[in-house]
């Protein structure tokens, strides 16, 4: 003979009231424990980008790959054996998980950089106390780079062409960036 541990009851609380207060099953408690409705139960499949799509298809998980933007090996090898002699051992990990973190793109703009365009910037410069923390470290284009530092970039052509070529969004991060440094924005 088996015991039922699973009492009738009308009660209701905040999770019920919150998710399941549209559905009619009966609710139970055991041990004086508000058991949730296992029929009413919802949830969603991610990823699911059509009914036949699985991830246990091959070329369903061969097209997931191909979606994926990803760093490759040798990007990540061309960034370890940069030559930062004067850098600390904190800042060369953090500068290749950056770059990782942020899929090889800008952070000005969200281009695609590899290794040989990009710099790692500190965003409050080491000589205003700026630390090698991942936090204070954004990879950026070697260009968006000299524009940071540069106190009057509009002066020169070719710096002032690039400041042109950004979008109102870009323009706005790469003045943020700027006035860490103590330099004025750029208006376009």
């Amino acid at each position: 003979m088996y015991r039922n541990i699973f009492n009738p009851t009308i009660e209701k609380n905040a999770v019920i009231e919150k998710f399941y207060d549209d559905f009619n099953y009966n609710r139970f408690k055991s041990n004086g424990i508000l058991v949730y409705p296992f029929e009413s139960i919802r949830h969603q499949i991610r990823g699911q980008r059509e009914p036949t799509f699985t991830i246990y298809d091959k070329d369903d998980r061969q097209r997931i790959h191909r979606e994926l933007i990803h760093v490759t090996a040798i990007e990540i090898e061309h960034l370890r054996r940069g030559n930062f002699s004067s850098k600390s051992t904190l800042y060369e990990n953090n500068r290749i998980s950056k770059y990782v973190a942020q899929k090889g793109k800008c952070h000005i703009t969200g281009e695609r950089l590899m290794p040989i365009n990009c710099v790692c910037h500190h965003i409050l410069p080491t000589k205003m106390d700026g630390t090698d923390e991942y936090d204070n470290l954004v990879i950026i284009k070697k260009d968006y780079h000299t524009l940071i530092h540069t106190k009057f970039p509009m002066k020169e052509l070719t710096k002032s062409k690039l400041v042109y070529s950004l979008d109102e969004k870009a323009l706005k991060k790469l003045n943020k960036l700027r006035k860490v440094v103590g330099f004025q924005a750029l208006v376009v």
